[in-house]
């Protein structure tokens, strides 16, 4: 199934003005025929089903024209779509952020088991640390960008932590989307 995007909204819109001006017409004529020739009418529910089916797509059609509601459907799905989005990318770097940790782990044991016996000798820093240390500084950067402060220290905090304050930043740049989109 398609993910729902922005344009759709328009498209439905269209679509549906579309059905009211051609289809809907051309079934309203048919059915005025019916009534002026005084053809026997034995399907009245089915009339009224074709009556009420245009009256439903002449409002939605007027509501188009005459209002903002395609505008804010349009926004309430880019809304849901940077939702998404960040939903799927947080949890995309936990897990990239547990595989390097699993990976540093596996090299730090492994050079631990070769340095056992050798007295007087400090572990160095390996390879494998790395690419944690660097995704720590990627999510800091990104905090001190999004909350507008590249001064703050954020090396006590722990990764869940800055991944929630990272995350809290991020829905709030998110409500302010959908504020500029209310009006």
């Amino acid at each position: 199934m398609k993910e729902l995007a922005p344009d759709d909204v328009e498209a439905l819109f269209r679509i549906n003005g579309l059905s009211t001006f051609t289809l809907g017409f051309n079934q309203m004529f048919c059915l005025m025929l019916t009534h002026f020739h005084q053809y026997p009418s034995e399907g009245v529910v089915v009339q009224y089903i074709i009556y009420s089916n245009q009256l439903f797509n002449l409002l939605v059609t007027l509501a188009y024209f005459s209002s903002s509601i395609s505008g804010k459907m349009k926004g309430m799905t880019k809304i849901e779509a940077m939702k998404y989005n960040l939903r799927e990318r947080m949890q995309r770097d936990n897990l990239r952020y547990q595989y390097a940790i699993g990976q540093d782990s596996l090299v730090s044991g492994a050079e631990q088991v070769e340095n056992e016996g050798k007295h007087g000798s400090t572990v160095p820093e390996s390879e494998a640390s790395k690419p944690v240390k660097t995704f720590h500084r990627m999510v800091e950067n990104q905090i001190k960008e999004l909350a507008g402060a590249p001064e703050i220290d954020l090396s006590p905090f722990s990764m869940e932590q800055k991944f929630a304050l990272r995350k809290e930043l991020f829905i709030k740049q998110i409500n302010s989307f959908q504020e500029a989109t209310a009006v």
